[in-house]
C-alpha cells in the first residue's frame, strides 16, 4: 500500500509539471522579442504574435480586398520605431491578465523590459492611445493616468492633435487620425450592445461617438448617464477616428476622452 502511495504521488507530480511545462509554452512569462510590427504589437523568436494590452497605437496597415497593404497612419511610424527601440532583442516579461489571447490569436500582454512597463511607457511618450476592452482591465486606472500626463505635457502625437481640433463635419476626411473633434451631440442612443453619442441629423452618415455598454461602468462611477448628461452639450472628444458602416465614428472607452465645452 505504501509502494502505491508513493506511485501515485510520482505519477500526480509528473503530470503536473507536464501541465506546468505546456502551459508555461502556451503563454509564455519571458520571451525575446524579433521585431516590432507596430507600436503596440510585436513578434517573438517563437513566431508567435505579442499584441499590448490597454494600449492603441495609430495602423502601419490597413485590409484592402482582402489583403494587407503598407499604408501607414499618422504618426505609425514613429510609434513603431518608438516600440522598436523598447523591445528589439531584448528578453521581455510577459504579464497576463483574465483574457490571454484575442480573435486574431495574438497573445494579449502587458510587456516589461527590464524595469520599463512597455505598455505604459508607449502611451506616456505620446505614441499610443489608452483602450480598454473587458475583462482585461487590470491596469486601466493606470494606463489613463499615464495618457493624460502626455496629453499636459505634449509629447508625441499630443502636441499636434491639442493643436488643431476639428468640426465633427469634416470628421469623414480624416479617417485613420487621433484627433480632437468638436460639436454639439444632437441626440442619443441605447441599443443593445452600445450607446450612441449623434453630433449630426443623420445617425448613418453624421459623425458620432460609440461607447460599448460593457464600458459604461467607468461612467456611472463617475455620476455619468451618457444618454442624458451630454444630449445637447457641446463636447470635445479624443480619439482615434474610424469608419464604421461608410460612418465616421471615435469609440470611447472612459468619460476622460470627452470634455464638456459648454451646455
Amino acid at each position: 500500500m505504501k509502494y502505491l502511495l508513493v506511485a501515485i504521488i510520482s505519477f500526480l507530480v509528473f503530470v503536473g509539471s507536464i501541465y506546468k511545462y505546456f502551459l508555461v509554452r502556451k503563454f509564455p512569462e519571458e520571451a525575446v522579442v524579433e521585431k516590432a510590427l507596430d507600436g503596440d504589437t510585436v513578434k517573438i523568436e517563437d513566431g508567435r504574435l505579442v499584441r499590448y494590452i490597454g494600449i492603441n497605437a495609430p495602423e502601419t496597415r490597413k485590409k484592402q480586398e482582402g489583403d494587407w497593404i503598407y499604408d501607414p497612419e499618422p504618426f505609425a511610424e514613429k510609434a513603431k520605431f518608438f516600440n522598436q527601440n523598447l523591445v528589439k532583442g531584448k528578453k521581455v516579461r510577459l504579464e497576463y491578465d483574465t483574457r490571454k489571447k484575442d480573435v486574431h490569436n495574438r497573445l494579449l500582454a502587458y510587456v516589461y523590459a527590464g524595469n520599463v512597463f512597455v505598455n505604459g511607457e508607449i502611451i506616456r511618450q505620446g505614441y499610443a492611445l489608452s483602450y480598454f476592452f473587458p475583462p482585461n482591465l487590470k491596469y486601466a486606472d493606470k494606463l489613463l493616468s499615464l495618457e493624460q500626463e502626455a496629453r499636459e505635457n505634449n509629447r508625441g502625437f499630443w502636441f499636434y492633435v491639442k493643436s488643431h481640433p476639428i468640426s465633427f463635419v469634416d470628421a469623414g476626411t480624416h479617417i485613420g487620425e487621433i484627433r480632437m473633434v468638436e460639436g454639439r451631440i444632437r441626440d442619443t442612443y441605447r441599443g443593445e450592445k452600445v450607446i450612441r453619442l449623434n453630433f449630426g441629423p443623420d445617425w448613418r452618415r453624421d459623425f458620432h461617438v460609440t461607447i460599448f455598454l460593457n464600458m459604461l461602468d467607468r461612467f456611472k462611477s463617475q455620476g455619468i448617464s451618457p444618454t442624458s448628461y451630454y444630449k445637447g452639450k457641446r463636447v470635445r472628444v479624443s480619439g482615434s477616428i474610424k469608419e464604421f458602416d461608410g460612418c465616421p465614428e471615435i469609440a470611447i472607452t472612459d468619460p476622460s476622452q470627452i470634455e464638456v465645452l459648454e451646455n
